[in-house]
């Protein structure tokens, strides 16, 4: 069991294999300290080599100490594509990661594909609105669905979950879900708010594939 960490800290590893090994056993950690508490470990995901890292909690001895079926499973963005679609980010965590361990399929919340981002993101707010209601997800001090763990990567250029200085988005404090219309590459996106008391954020950054990287620890 990994010493209980800062509220804010970033530790540095020399290679990307220690830090998928820490990733796994600091998730691992908080999963079953979750479950312990409260029943339940909601995670949200997001896209890129994030889920390469994730590769240890698939292998033995990590997969078996999991209590999967506990598992709920968002995006904190996705490319409003259809899920079956290589730029797809629950494509991808499907690939790599969900279809290696044994989460319900009812416990896994990618979005509704449609051509329409805005309708992609009524639609998640809608469903993210019902698991409120019902009481599968808790409601933060600031009105916006709290979660357990958000896995965040950070790009080269800085940006983390679709999340660029100049879209007027990033600062909505109004919608659980947004979405993005980028026409310089022809993507659309669609992004859950960032509410600032979710319990815990990790977010993996690296180099070149085989390269040391760093993990940053927010939260409780």
């Amino acid at each position: 069991m990994p010493v209980p960490r800062k509220k804010e800290q970033v530790v540095i590893y020399p290679t990307e294999d220690e830090v998928a090994l820490q990733l796994a056993t600091h998730v691992t950690y908080f999963s079953d300290k979750t479950i312990a508490e409260k029943g339940s470990f909601s995670v949200v995901l997001s896209g890129g080599t994030l889920i390469h890292s994730l590769r240890k909690l698939t292998e033995s001895p990590l997969k078996e100490t999991v209590e999967w079926s506990k598992w709920l499973i968002f995006w904190v963005d996705e490319r409003v594509v259809p899920l079956t679609d290589p730029q797809s980010n629950y494509a991808l965590a499907l690939k790599d990661f969900l279809s290696k361990v044994p989460i319900p399929k009812h416990n896994i919340y990618p979005i509704h594909y449609t051509p329409l981002s805005e309708v992609v993101a009524k639609d998640y707010e809608v469903r993210l609105r019902k698991l409120v209601a019902e009481k599968v997800l808790p409601l933060s001090s600031t009105g916006f669905p709290q979660f357990d763990l958000i896995l965040l990567g950070v790009g080269p250029d800085g940006h983390v979950a679709s999340s660029f200085p100049q879209p007027p988005q990033r600062y909505d404090k109004v919608d659980w879900v947004t979405f993005i219309n980028d026409a310089q590459s022809h993507r659309q996106r669609e992004s859950p708010s960032l509410s600032g008391d979710q319990l815990r954020q990790i977010h993996r950054r690296g180099t070149d594939k085989g390269a040391g990287g760093s993990l940053y620890y927010s939260g409780a």
